[in-house]
């Protein structure tokens, strides 16, 4: 193989060539160049004489291309896969291996089948021209050549090569946006078929959780209907009205989400918080609760917070320790720290199951979702607890195992007076 980066002088060509118009200046102006700059084109000369490549690398080289050539026709192949020409100036008659089979070659493969070739034949039949074009050439000359000919057939063909490209790339382009568009489409299907199965399981639960203590109702309606003595009859409408407290309060949650980020922030005594939360917690079990063990500081600086909403987190966090600590006390921490008042809930229950740490703070879900759970409920409790103390811009972290139970922390901010 040989690179030629001069020029060779005019007595090594002119008999080579035999045409006059060589003496002539290149008139070549009005040719549009490719799109991209010429230093950035690579053209390949192959011929097996060295003083035709040297020609035909002098007047290519004027326009600035990189050129490399070779007379040897399997360089020509590993030349085409290692210097990735534009377009390839291709002599037919070469020892041991043809122009034509060169040409059959590059066109027969996936990446270079776009390669544009000139064939260079001295031979003028019609058979050698149509097994150039059956070989897949995208242009013949015949020798002598017109040096000015192959100056704009390079050039028209290194345009339309770049043409191609930016058809291909093109093609890319918008086989990738047809994919991201196409996974976007999958994952919009995912999600509406999450939603479908979300609203089964919100349709279920809701159900299986109000028809409770409507159950309750209705049978102690039908006792009542059963002409109990009036003792009994207290009794039954003392268990009407606890189910629908519970009902009432159930609802009252779930209309509370409904926009959880309404906020109607007040200084807010952080005792008074904690009472309330205590007494909601009250309704909702229908009964004292003796079983809540209180470390609360004296002399807490107000917090400030929606106080209405805040209430729900606390006592849903101390409900929930009571439901699953196994019958032992739940206690409930305030104390003073740098940033504001550090409130933990901590439970003696068996801890969070990873399975559960999963789903847990995600609207509906439980850790337990078989019809036949142990622990009632709609699965909305932690996840209005996170989207309350989230629009407070407060972080909800917890603690969890089998052998220490489980501690909910956050730090309320302290109201500024």
């Amino acid at each position: 193989m040989i690179e030629i980066s001069g020029f060779c002088s005019e007595r090594a060509w002119y008999p080579l060539i035999g045409m006059r118009t060589i003496l002539q200046p290149l008139k070549t102006s009005h040719i549009e160049f490719p799109t991209r700059q010429p230093k950035d084109c690579r053209v390949l000369v192959v011929d097996d004489n060295k003083e035709i490549v040297e020609v035909f690398t002098k007047f290519l080289a004027r326009d600035g291309y990189q050129i490399k050539s070779t007379t040897n026709a399997h360089d020509a192949l590993k030349l085409v896969e290692q210097f990735k020409p534009d377009v390839i100036v291709l002599d037919v008659i070469m020892p041991g291996l043809s122009g034509i089979e060169i040409c059959r070659q590059i066109k027969s493969s996936d990446k270079t089948r776009l390669l544009p070739i000139v064939l260079v034949t001295g031979k003028t039949e019609r058979s050698n021209r149509l097994a150039g074009i059956e070989a897949g050439a995208d242009d013949l000359l015949t020798k002598p050549v017109d040096l000015v000919e192959l100056t704009t057939r390079v050039r028209s063909l290194i345009r339309t090569k770049q043409l191609y490209e930016a058809v291909e790339q093109y093609n890319q382009e918008l086989e990738q946006r047809v994919e991201a568009r196409t996974s976007e489409l999958r994952e919009a299907n995912q999600r509406l078929d999450e939603l479908s199965k979300l609203k089964g399981r919100i349709l279920n639960t809701i159900a299986h959780e109000l028809r409770t203590p409507l159950g309750e109702t209705k049978n102690a309606l039908w006792l009542i209907n059963q002409e109990d003595p009036p003792e009994r009859m207290r009794d039954l409408v003392d268990r009407m009205n606890d189910s629908f407290r519970q009902l009432e309060l159930k609802i009252d949650d779930i209309s509370v989400y409904a926009d959880p980020t309404e906020l109607k922030r007040t200084p807010t005594s952080t005792a008074d918080l904690i009472a309330g939360a205590l007494g909601r917690v009250r309704q909702i079990r229908g009964r004292n609760i003796d079983d809540v063990e209180l470390k609360v500081e004296r002399n807490l600086p107000p917090i400030d917070v929606d106080s209405n909403r805040m209430t729900r987190v606390m006592a849903n966090l101390i409900d929930n320790g009571l439901k699953y600590g196994s019958g032992k006390p739940v206690s409930v921490q305030a104390k003073r720290v740098d940033d504001g008042v550090y409130i933990a809930i901590h439970d003696n229950g068996p801890g969070i199951s990873d399975e559960a740490k999963q789903i847990m703070f995600q609207l509906f879900r439980q850790g337990d979702e078989s019809v036949k759970r142990r622990y009632g409920g709609i699965g909305l409790g932690l996840a209005m607890v996170k989207t309350i103390l989230e629009a407070h811009h407060i972080e909800l972290t917890y603690k969890s195992s089998p052998e220490t139970g489980t501690t909910f922390m956050f730090t309320l901010p302290i109201a500024t007076l």
